[in-house]
């Protein structure tokens, strides 16, 4: 009952810290390095990481956070990828713990999957409400999840060593 220890506070502060320097990333540098008209989506990379090495509670509060920053950056006022990331965070939380080695092949599988999952929920409402023809956002799509997945590497180093930050101090 008494004060939190150091080391927790300091994990928390990291993990926040982490997510912030991914949407700032996301939201302010990338914006501007376009290619081919695709901006690389890395807040669903993120919170695969997290999930992978904190866990599926950490990586379900911390995919929230993610995914208030991603609907942020989009400049919309839904909350899609809020939920989107909560959940890809607590699910991959729970498929690294009890069914993947928690190795970089597993983590670049799961976050490709969270990536088309995150492409389709983008294009879904401008294919069926706006009529934008399919091949259009499928070609998007694939060129979005190519442009995001040259970040997976990076991303899972930096989940990699904030996990090794000990919640404890002996």
């Amino acid at each position: 009952m008494g004060r939190p220890k150091n080391g927790k506070i300091l994990k928390y502060a990291a993990l926040i810290g982490l997510v912030y320097f991914v949407f700032l990333m996301q939201a302010m540098v990338f914006p501007h390095l376009e290619i081919l008209g695709t901006k690389p989506l890395l807040l669903p990379i993120a919170a695969v990481g997290i999930g992978l090495f904190e866990g599926h509670e950490r990586g379900a509060v911390m995919g929230l956070v993610a995914g208030i920053y991603c609907d942020l950056s989009f400049n919309q006022p839904t909350v899609e990828f809020t939920l989107l990331l909560t959940v890809i965070g607590l699910l991959a939380g729970v498929v690294f713990n009890r069914y993947l080695d928690d190795g970089f092949p597993s983590f670049l599988v799961v976050s490709t999957l969270a990536l088309v999952i995150c492409a389709f929920v983008q294009m879904f409402p401008l294919w069926i409400y706006r009529d934008v023809s399919l091949l259009a956002l499928l070609k998007t799509a694939l060129l979005q999840t190519v442009y995001s997945l040259i970040f997976v590497l990076p991303i899972y180093h930096l989940c990699r060593l904030v996990g090794r930050i000990p919640y404890r101090r002996f």
